[in-house]
């Protein structure tokens, strides 16, 4: 597998802000998101925010275990299928997390504000990355822990730059 370089990681990001807007493969808009949580919870944009991230933190956990025990890659620009499936439920969370603020991902401030909440989890990623070892279960767990820690991270940041 070649090196992962900045633009391809921009790249990544950029379709994952995308794919926010639109949905993928089946999965609620950001703003669908959003609007089912304000529809369960309407008094409370903090418990809204909460169950959001709750529920992401699961999906972050499954899809880091899931991706890391097949060792899968996506073509052509060699990124895992991991980062690009966490980049999108981080960018998701986010970006569902300001429209329950009353925020609109589409303004360029909001978005380079949501860009700097991914931005929080890179010290994470890093260390974590040395957690890891050859077993491809073990991968798995720790793969899954790592993700729900990182999405988790996300939605606290989120949630501290949109509600709080």
């Amino acid at each position: 597998m070649s090196k992962i370089t900045d633009p391809a990681i921009q790249q990544a990001i950029e379709c994952a802000y995308e794919k926010a807007f639109e949905g993928f493969s089946g999965m609620d808009s950001a703003f669908e998101l959003a609007q089912f949580y304000k529809e369960k919870y309407p008094s409370d944009k903090l418990e809204q925010a909460n169950a959001l991230i709750n529920r992401q933190i699961a999906a972050g956990a499954t899809s880091g275990f899931i991706t890391k025990i097949g060792g899968l890659t996506v073509f052509p620009v060699d990124i895992p299928v991991n980062l690009v499936s966490l980049l999108f439920i981080q960018t998701r969370l986010i970006m569902a997390i300001a429209v329950i603020g009353g925020h609109d991902p589409k303004d360029v401030r909001v978005k380079a504000l949501a860009l700097s909440c991914l931005a929080g989890n890179t010290a994470i990623e890093q260390v974590s990355q040395v957690a890891l070892t050859k077993v491809k279960f073990l991968d798995g767990l720790i793969g899954g822990t790592k993700d729900a820690v990182l999405v988790a991270s996300t939605g606290k940041i989120a949630k501290s730059i949109f509600i709080e």
